[in-house]
């Protein structure tokens, strides 16, 4: 969290701002490498409905809902996350 709080708010801004309004759907689909798209339950910003249709439109995805989470899942669950995240690549590891 600290971490994230070192960011300059005025570049995060204009970050979220620049992407606003963005639709990369035609993209999406395009995409054939394994993604993990999850949501936190709570996430207000970014709601599962959005999530769930990203995950639609990629050929290859999982969906992995985070239970009391919102936007920031990694940090407001760091373990359900870590768990989710070595799941999904243990089970995409060549042995």
């Amino acid at each position: 969290m600290a971490r994230f709080q070192e960011n300059n708010p005025q570049g995060y801004g204009s970050l979220a701002l620049g992407i606003v309004g963005t639709d990369n759907t035609n993209i999406l689909s395009t995409l054939t490498i394994p993604v993990l798209v999850t949501v936190g339950e709570n996430d207000i910003l970014l709601p599962s409905e959005l999530s769930r249709k990203v995950h639609g439109l990629l050929r290859n995805s999982e969906f992995e809902m985070i239970p009391n989470a919102a936007h920031f899942a990694p940090c407001q669950a760091p373990a359900k996350f870590a768990w989710l995240v070595s799941g999904f690549i243990d089970r995409r590891v060549q042995r």
